[in-house]
């Protein structure tokens, strides 16, 4: 067996004073360590007025002015794949990375309606500073406190582009656009005595369509806020490969806001609005995906007051 060989003291002084001349810059000063990294504030809407979810958490943390972002784009499939280069990155916290629209978290000196594929949200700019040193092709942006006018169109949908980002721990299980459409069209011509009733034979039926897998972290992009918003919000738009198809709401992030908690994270997401209320369902968040928090309920319950 080959024998290691022993580094004396002399070795490990000169050692040492390599270290230090590295540690010195080209003019002869000191280079300053590295800034040590601070946890991001966790993604999603909660600090952003006039979303469904931007009240679901009790206690806020101080809202961000800086974002860490590895692409702002107007292509979905340049935004997935930046989004890709960062999944499972332990350098990065949980959540991360999160896709969204330059309308929903303004960024300075970018038009609304790109795509914005952020890693982290910070208050200090040295702290965005560490995180952006450790993620490839990262650079830090100002978040605008002013947020862009809505623009409307003549039937009153909000005239923008939407995004909706899968899942990127989990595939999800879709059923094809095509399908979908012909089974609502076919509902909104029926009556039905309750809300619970409709839900119960709407279950059924979709139960019985055609299914396709959406891939994990995959991105749809529409300027359709009706393809958007289906269905009571319950379910999203997706892809399963080239075709169209829309996939159950929480197998998505939209809508969804990160808590980071002491010893866990949880997600808070909305699955259903009716009558303006929405309702949001709480998993924890863990590795292999979202969890079911035994005894659980929403923060809030969907349906009509009164």
């Amino acid at each position: 067996m080959r024998a290691r060989p022993l580094v004396s003291g002399l070795s490990v002084l000169a050692l040492s004073i390599a270290s230090i001349a590295a540690a010195a810059s080209k003019d002869g000063r000191a280079v300053p360590p590295a800034t040590p990294t601070v946890r991001s504030l966790p993604p999603g809407l909660w600090f952003v007025d006039g979303h469904y979810e931007s009240h679901a958490l009790e206690d806020e943390p101080e809202a961000p002015r800086f974002a860490v972002v590895t692409a702002i784009t107007t292509s979905g499939p340049a935004a997935e794949a930046a989004a890709r280069r960062v999944h499972g990155s332990t350098v990065v916290d949980p959540g991360y990375p999160w896709v969204v629209t330059t309308r929903d978290v303004p960024i300075e000196a970018t038009p609304p309606d790109r795509i914005a594929v952020i890693v982290g949200l910070y208050t200090d700019r040295n702290a965005a500073d560490a995180l952006r040193s450790r993620v490839a092709h990262a650079r830090v942006v100002a978040i605008s406190q002013t947020a862009h006018t809505p623009v409307w169109n003549d039937d009153g949908e909000e005239r923008r582009l939407w995004v909706v980002q899968v899942d990127p721990r989990r595939d999800a299980e879709g059923v094809p656009r095509a399908a979908f459409d012909a089974l609502e069209h076919d509902f909104a011509q029926r009556s039905f005595a309750s809300s619970a009733e409709y839900e119960a034979a709407h279950d059924a039926a979709i139960a019985a369509l055609p299914r396709c897998t959406a891939q994990r972290g995959s991105i749809y992009v529409t300027r359709e806020s009706r393809r958007y918003f289906g269905s009571d919000r319950r379910w999203a738009p997706a892809r399963c490969g080239s075709r169209e198809a829309v996939v159950p709401v929480e197998s998505t992030l939209r809508e969804a806001i990160f808590e980071y908690r002491q010893n866990e994270t949880r997600v808070h997401q909305v699955t259903a609005v009716s009558c303006d209320t929405p309702g949001i369902d709480v998993w924890r968040w863990t590795n292999e995906g979202r969890e079911v928090i035994p005894g659980q309920e929403p923060a809030f319950s969907a349906g009509c007051a009164g």
